[in-house]
């Protein structure tokens, strides 16, 4: 279960990854085409411009939603080790009872 989990997350916390790297870089795009097709302007009116389109929202949307997903990704994974422990201990202290009532 751990290593299905594990897996996902490496997958969603990945394209979280991407996203928040490329943020910049996709912002100046946005930034680009607004002045390439509206004519010369200053670059805070483009960036507030850019910010108010709907694919921006977007980016941010799924920017967001794989951030969330891989955290709640990165619990189960927190989840399954401390069962693990949890269980690892249990066998421990059947061992040292065990030995004992010998």
């Amino acid at each position: 279960e751990f290593r299905l989990v594990a897996d996902e997350w490496a997958d969603v916390n990945a394209a979280a990854n991407l996203l928040e790297e490329t943020k910049t870089l996709s912002l100046g795009k946005l930034k680009q085409r607004i002045i390439a097709e509206r004519g010369e302007m200053p670059d805070n009116r483009a960036e507030r411009i850019a910010k108010c389109l709907p694919e921006w929202e977007d980016y941010i949307k799924r920017m967001c939603g794989c951030r969330a997903r891989a955290d709640k990704l990165r619990v189960r994974m927190e989840y399954f080790k401390m069962r693990f422990s949890e269980w690892q201990s249990r066998e421990a202290n059947h061992r040292h009872e065990a030995r004992l009532s010998r």
